[in-house]
């Protein structure tokens, strides 16, 4: 069975994780094809996922709080965020990055959906991160990069001049969505 064949057995939730675009999973290194037995460790993986679990930190608990106080709880925005972050954690690879920052961007990137703003839901889903981050005294530099992340998530070219959390977040969106989920 090969991985097309996995990604019509496997539900809609975990293929989205494992097959980012056209059946093909984007890592560090370029695009791998999914044997049916990683398919099978992945789903594994994805069960034990949990948002409260993820969520050590205060600012992270709030993120979280904010999303399901905005979509509600356990609702398709929040099964998309952890996807998101999920797949941020496997693109980081070996390379050190700022875990809670891109747990936090990951939480709030898409608040903006659920405001009544002209600004595009981007731009508004950045201030809204500021708004629940900046109690947490992160210094001025790491709360930008954070705003950055939510803002820039659909942009088009590569954000890495920004930080690899903007780009980590931003990596895989544009083939995702919550209305899939």
């Amino acid at each position: 069975m090969g991985p097309t064949s996995c990604l019509r057995t496997v539900s809609g939730r975990v293929a989205l994780l494992l097959f980012v675009r056209g059946g093909r999973l984007l890592t560090d290194g370029g695009d791998t094809r999914i044997s049916p037995v990683r398919v099978v460790r992945a789903v594994a993986r994805l069960a034990v996922m949990n948002a409260d679990a993820l969520s050590t930190t205060p600012a992270a608990q709030a993120a979280l709080e904010t999303l399901r106080s905005a979509a509600g709880a356990d609702s398709r925005m929040e099964r998309h965020c952890l996807r998101q972050f999920a797949i941020a954690e496997r693109l980081a690879g070996d390379r050190k990055f700022d875990r809670e920052l891109v747990l936090c961007a990951c939480w709030l990137h898409d608040l903006g959906l659920y405001t009544d703003s002209r600004d595009p839901y981007v731009t508004e889903g950045a201030r809204l991160a500021a708004r629940v981050l900046e109690p947490f005294g992160w210094p001025p530099e790491r709360l930008q990069r954070c705003m950055d992340a939510c803002e820039q998530h659909h942009a088009p070219r590569s954000r890495m001049a920004m930080g690899l959390e903007v780009e980590l977040v931003g990596d895989q969106t544009s083939s995702m969505s919550p209305q899939g989920s």
